[in-house]
């Protein structure tokens, strides 16, 4: 896969994390983190070289085998295991990204923290799935 797309599939699950968990979010402290999540990955999206219809297959391609991988395919995850695994994709991927969207993960897992909402469990199977990523996508 080269460069541009590990750049934008990055940024691409980054920006989903409000997607896979936004149904049960009502309006706060939450929903605003999510909201400046995807404005600041939209920004950095922006940056990026348009991608063409057959460019978007193969990042779908990947993002399946991913799933499969790891077992997440069609599975509801803990909020607190997707920060975990994007939090870690993000410290070993070869991008530098803007400082705001760790940030705001960073914020977000925080305030899951606060409401006791962000088991130890959830650390350990995130840091796994990103191992797993680092493999795809470098595969």
């Amino acid at each position: 896969m080269d460069t541009k797309l590990r750049k934008v599939i990055e940024l691409a699950v980054i920006r989903a994390l409000p997607e896979f968990t936004l149904k049960n979010t009502k309006k706060g402290r939450l929903k605003n983190l999510y909201q400046r999540l995807q404005k600041i990955t939209d920004i950095e999206l922006s940056k990026v070289k348009h991608v063409t219809g057959k460019e978007i297959g193969i990042i779908g391609n990947k993002l399946d085998a991913w799933g499969l991988a790891t077992g997440w395919i069609n599975k509801e995850k803990h909020v607190a295991t997707l920060l975990s695994f994007l939090l870690a994709m993000i410290e070993n991927s070869e991008f530098t990204y803007n400082t705001k969207i760790s940030d705001t993960l960073v914020d977000i897992f925080d305030y899951m923290d606060r409401i006791g909402n962000a088991p130890a469990a959830c650390l350990w199977s995130g840091d796994k799935a990103a191992g797993m990523w680092l493999e795809m996508i470098n595969g």
